[in-house]
């Protein structure tokens, strides 16, 4: 279960931590619903990659999504308290994709889906020490 940078827009005026607040919102009712269905341990929260704003397109930067960074720090502190709330896994890609590896600052390019791929992998296999030594789960 993901929400990120869309749900973060720049159209919406709001300040940040309460478009942050309202996608943890969103997250836990998404979270409360798996829940009656699933065990925690089968559920996973993550937190979004990060985005480029020195390679986002001119559309992107129009829309106002180089403002998302600090947002999604927030975000990832948010989910991944939720995470802890309700006793589900967390993993987090921010950080995960290397600023080269983004097509137009925000989607990663084939080499930034293989950067989130290792990730997730080594989450899902429980292989992920060196990850959690890097701070990246």
């Amino acid at each position: 279960m993901i929400l990120g940078t869309n749900d973060l827009p720049a159209r919406d005026k709001r300040p940040g931590d309460i478009k942050v607040a309202g996608c943890v919102a969103d997250m836990r009712e998404a979270v409360d619903l798996a829940l009656t269905r699933f065990k925690p341990e089968n559920i996973i929260l993550g937190a979004p990659c990060n985005v480029n704003p020195d390679a986002m397109s001119d559309v992107n930067l129009e829309k106002g999504y180089q403002a998302n960074p600090p947002l999604l720090i927030q975000l990832e502190a948010g989910y991944n308290a939720l995470a802890q709330e309700k006793g589900v896994r967390f993993v987090s890609l921010l950080g995960v994709v290397s600023n080269a590896n983004f097509k137009d600052g925000i989607h990663p390019n084939s080499s930034g889906a293989a950067e989130i791929a290792a990730v997730i992998s080594a989450f899902l296999s429980d292989r992920h020490s060196d990850c959690l030594d890097a701070g990246r789960l």
